[in-house]
């Protein structure tokens, strides 16, 4: 079967037709709903007709290493959308086959066809409706991302194609999770707010994928990061103050300034948006409903219904919040779901090794720190975390060997001194633990702010210099 051509926009099987530019499918003219990733999907499959779409080609194009999602969950769940979509059967297909341990593959002819007049008209009408302040979904690989406005009714600027082009690159980019990803997204974000100064959405992503860089280690100290992240979140804010991303990421960024209320009172801020933003969304949706707009108001229901609260994101902050309220037991468990949803969700080892060295479950949080350092490729914090988890299992030879890794990689790249203070406050080694805290009072090291959820400082805990530091840092425990 003869694969369409790379220049075709619209492309026929059966009844149904694709407009590869839009991401619209429609059967006999009339708009099928599809999620994201079974459109995905399709779009893999109707460019390879006849041939088999391998599982592993799915993975890679759908999904990076480090996305939080369980894969086998999530590609049966696409699958069955974009079944129901076509009104397929896996027992009998005519679209969609499956071959076993193998992928899928569409088997359906598929015909390259000549744009539409009617439907390119129909598409400039949507670019010019989003323009006068109608309801804009943004999709993005990174959930964390999406974008809501307070008052739908209020005006604002048109965004040019090219500036939402380079915007959406960067989206795409930060789903990778990783410091080259965020460092790669950064670029298209500043590309982004270069070619559209009053682009208040890129202002607020850019804020966001910079702090993240506070957080992957082996980029920069947060004294150099910060800064960064911080105007921008604050050219987000100026040019719309009802963007939660961009108060939410101005508060991490406080923290890092050790500025604690302040952090607080924009945390409040994010949650007050957040929820008035979801009242307006559903507003709009009833609103557009009566007035026939249903695709406009599909959209709007989406953005109102985009907490998940049994996302991997959502459990493990949940975890965090039991393990800091001193409920253990049900931190392990929200982080255990969260792993079951997400077997590669590095963030969730992680936290889980921390909960049990709070737990002195030392071999417990070894294994969860090992598999942490594994599916995150050797992410720095991950690193230090299992070196407490080694020291604190008195497995001393283990913990100095992770310490030398760390000083070695501290030699070319940034590494945060709080882990290593705190594996040689373990280990007894006061001089070395008090010059690395210090180094990492010098950085402003993040974990200031997560100090809670880490072990004590014990060899250290009563030295005046320390105690000094830790008054002035504020932070709390």
């Amino acid at each position: 079967m003869k694969a369409p051509s790379s220049a075709a926009r619209f492309l026929r099987f059966g009844i149904y037709t694709l407009d590869e530019q839009s991401g619209e499918l429609r059967k006999n003219g009339i708009k099928v709903r599809l999620a994201d990733q079974p459109l995905q999907l399709l779009r893999l499959l109707v460019n390879r007709p006849g041939a088999v779409v391998t599982r592993e080609e799915i993975r890679a194009h759908l999904w990076s290493s480090d996305t939080f999602v369980a894969f086998d969950m999530g590609l049966n769940s696409a699958v069955c959308k974009l079944r129901d979509a076509l009104g397929d059967s896996a027992d009998n297909p005519r679209f969609v086959e499956t071959l076993p341990r193998r992928g899928y593959r569409l088997i359906a002819p598929v015909e390259p066809l000549p744009p539409d007049p009617v439907t390119e008209i129909r598409l400039r009408n949507r670019w010019k409706a989003a323009a006068a302040g109608l309801v804009v979904a943004v999709v993005s690989a990174v959930g964390a991302l999406a974008l809501t406005r307070l008052d739908l009714s209020e005006p604002r600027s048109v965004v040019s194609l090219e500036a939402q082009a380079v915007y959406r690159k960067g989206l795409l980019a930060a789903g990778g999770h990783t410091a080259d990803a965020y460092i790669t997204a950064v670029k298209y974000f500043e590309d982004a707010v270069a070619r559209q100064p009053d682009f208040a959405e890129a202002y607020a992503s850019l804020a966001q994928i910079q702090s993240q860089l506070l957080f992957v280690g082996g980029v920069a100290p947060p004294r150099e990061v910060a800064p960064k992240a911080e105007a921008a979140a604050r050219r987000a804010l100026q040019l719309d103050d009802t963007l939660a991303e961009a108060h939410q990421t101005l508060g991490t960024i406080l923290q890092v300034y050790w500025r604690w209320d302040e952090a607080r009172a924009e945390f409040q801020r994010a949650a007050a948006v957040q929820k008035l933003a979801a009242g307006k969304h559903r507003q709009a949706s009833h609103q557009l409903i009566r007035k026939g707009r249903f695709d406009e108001a599909a959209a709007a229901l989406d953005l109102a219904q985009k907490g998940d609260p049994l996302s991997p994101d959502a459990l493990i902050v949940a975890a965090m919040r039991y393990r800091g309220a001193g409920q253990h037991e049900r931190a392990v468990a929200a982080l255990r779901q969260a792993m079951v949803i997400a077997p590669q969700a590095s963030r969730a080892h992680f936290q889980l090794g921390l909960t049990a060295l709070q737990m002195e479950r030392a071999d417990e949080a070894i294994g969860a720190c090992e598999a942490a350092v594994r599916i995150s490729r050797g992410n720095p914090r991950f690193q230090a975390c299992l070196g407490i988890a080694y020291a604190a299992a008195k497995r001393v030879d283990e913990a100095r060997s992770i310490l030398d890794e760390l000083e070695t990689h501290a030699q070319q790249q940034y590494v945060s001194g709080f882990g290593i203070a705190l594996i040689n406050d373990l280990l007894g080694n006061k001089a070395e633990a008090l010059a690395a805290f210090d180094r990492a009072y010098q950085d402003r090291a993040v974990e200031f702010s997560q100090m809670s959820q880490y072990p004590r400082f014990r060899t250290i805990g009563s030295d005046p210099h320390f105690q000094e530091l830790i008054r002035e840092i504020g932070a709390p425990r």
